[in-house]
């Protein structure tokens, strides 16, 4: 009966030590799903910052295509005492409609 106590032992002994090794072999997993999702994620924020730069620029292009009257633009300069470039970004940005480009900047 006294050689069974130490067998007994040793087997609770190694059953103890699989469940500690499965554990570590869990946290390291759940580490690597972790990394694995922060990498995700930057790379995702990064696609979405690169679609709305190409966005942007095409908005651009969009504007610079517009074919603006000069007196129209000093006409809102001087109205609402702002610089040439504000005047001629809202005549852009309201598509060349004076009327809509001076009510933006009444609002704004």
């Amino acid at each position: 009966m006294t050689e069974d106590a130490p067998k007994e032992e040793h087997k609770s002994h190694a059953a103890q030590e699989g469940k500690d090794l499965d554990r570590v072999t869990d946290f390291h997993e759940e580490r690597e799903l972790d990394a694995d999702r922060a990498k995700q994620a930057i790379s995702d924020l990064g696609s979405a910052s690169a679609k709305k730069t190409q966005e942007a620029a095409a908005v651009e292009r969009e504007l610079a295509k517009l074919k603006l009257d000069d007196t129209d633009v000093e006409f809102l300069a001087n109205e609402f005492e702002v610089s040439k470039d504000v005047a001629d970004r809202a005549l852009r940005q309201s598509g060349g409609d004076r009327d809509a480009a001076f009510m933006a900047l009444l609002r704004a």
